[in-house]
């Protein structure tokens, strides 16, 4: 779903991929390293040469790296594509509301109210000015 792989000139292959079931292990072994706990929900993994050196929480945005190799630009990376994931996210959670409440079904839902039934304030007065 997610994956970028990237080729340096040194022949370095780097993975950045949404993290499955397959990863549990590696994930465990990278946190252990880091001396933290592995983070909660979906993660995004950076592979070097399918070595897993560092992982990012889609939710919380909090990562675990390998603190025996250099992982500062991964992390970057990971950081950055997981910016642009949750914004993709969020662009289509918004079109998606947005269609719905312009779609005719989702009109027809309210053409049977008036301004009677509108919610009244402290005052007892709706929010309209007559």
């Amino acid at each position: 779903m997610y994956n970028r792989a990237i080729e340096d000139p040194t022949g370095t292959s780097i993975t950045i991929r949404a993290a499955g079931p397959e990863d549990v292990e590696a994930l465990h072994r990278l946190a252990q390293r880091d001396s933290r706990p592995v983070p909660e929900g979906e993660l995004l993994i950076a592979l070097v040469d399918g070595e897993a050196r560092a992982a990012i929480s889609l939710a919380s945005g909090e990562t675990i790296a390998d603190p025996f190799h250099r992982t500062e630009e991964l992390v970057g990376m990971l950081t950055l594509r997981g910016s642009r994931l949750r914004g993709e996210r969020r662009q289509r959670r918004r079109g998606l509301t947005l269609s719905l409440l312009l779609s005719p079904a989702s009109r027809g839902l309210f053409a049977h109210l008036t301004p009677e039934d509108e919610p009244k304030c402290a005052t007892g007065k709706g929010t309209h000015s007559a």
